[in-house]
């Protein structure tokens, strides 16, 4: 019964379970193993990615379990924490180790995988300047012919307002990339990512696959990250509070009436010095004061659209 069972081995090569030493036949049989479960059943950025530059494919998560299954390895993890304040929210550094063992129990060897929040990609976030009115980040710096200062703009889910250049609701933001003040929304992913990379080394030196894949982290965990999170999204973010709705607007008054009449007269009178035709004009328009119509705009948006083009008529 025991030269049949090793007969059974050489035949389908698997992992050592009894004896210390493999022959030479038994690697090359669980190398050819490796390379025909690569050209039968892995796809390319589900299973290994390729990198430029690098020979090697990079072997993912998905790839490392199949290979798990392929020579029936169970994987246990080990955690420790190298540093962090997990109840004050504060960083958190997280060393993975992974025992894979076969299916008589025997530990056949280990990977070790570390992932922290002083990482870039958790431990900071960029942030744009937002709408002191609605909220949104949607401020951009108006352009100088149509008055400059700073204009919640439309495109970007904004809601239209204009803010003068010297408005400290706007140059007070900080913007850029600051420390990310959510630190624990990431605890769950840092320790997941940690796990993987622990997984992938520690299939690499089990099951001499690191001569046909690499394992190189900083490309191929954004891929793994980005596939944790669709399959366990995170939680979405608050939304602000909807900002209180514009008191209703009175109705203008008889000189507020002719000044608007007025203006849409020179600014047709402007858009045809331009040279510009019915489409051209309507682009503008919602360009610079969004798709609002000429005859209900607010007459200092109209004002200061009817500026900018006097001062781009004046340049031809």
């Amino acid at each position: 019964m025991t030269n049949e069972l090793a007969r059974r081995e050489v035949t389908l090569p698997a992992l050592p379970t009894d004896d210390d030493e493999r022959s030479v036949d038994e690697v090359i049989a669980q190398v050819r193993k490796v390379e025909e479960l690569m050209r039968r059943a892995m796809k390319p950025g589900i299973h290994y990615g390729r990198i430029p530059g690098v020979d090697k494919p990079t072997l993912l998560k998905a790839g490392g379990e199949f290979l798990l299954l392929l020579f029936r390895l169970s994987p246990k993890y080990t955690h420790a924490h190298l540093g962090g304040d997990i109840g004050g929210g504060g960083h958190l550094t997280i060393e993975s180790t992974c025992t894979l063992s076969g299916v008589s129990g025997r530990e056949l060897g280990s990977g070790t995988g570390l992932c922290s929040t002083r990482e870039q990609k958790y431990g900071k976030r960029m942030v744009a300047r937002t709408c002191p009115t609605c909220r949104a980040p949607a401020i951009i710096k108006g352009k100088a012919e149509y008055g400059g200062g700073w204009i919640c703009f439309r495109k970007k889910g904004g809601c239209g307002e204009k803010f003068s250049a010297l408005d400290e609701s706007i140059t007070s933001q900080i913007i850029g990339e600051i420390d990310n003040p959510n630190l624990p929304d990431t605890y769950n992913t840092v320790t997941k990512m940690a796990d993987k990379r622990a997984l992938i080394a520690s299939v690499l030196n089990s099951t001499a696959a690191s001569g046909i894949f690499t394992q190189d982290v900083d490309n191929s965990d954004e891929r793994e990250r980005d596939r944790d999170e669709e399959e366990h999204p995170p939680a979405p973010p608050t939304p602000p509070a909807p900002a209180p709705p514009a008191p209703p607007r009175p109705a203008p008054s008889e000189d507020e009436e002719d000044e608007r009449a007025a203006l849409n007269r020179e600014r047709m009178e402007l858009s045809s010095q331009m040279k510009w035709s019915m489409a051209d004009r309507r682009q503008d328009w919602a360009t610079q004061a969004g798709a609002v119509s000429w005859t209900d705009v607010d007459v200092a948006v109209l004002r200061d659209y009817v500026d900018g083009l006097r001062r781009r008529v004046s340049q031809l």
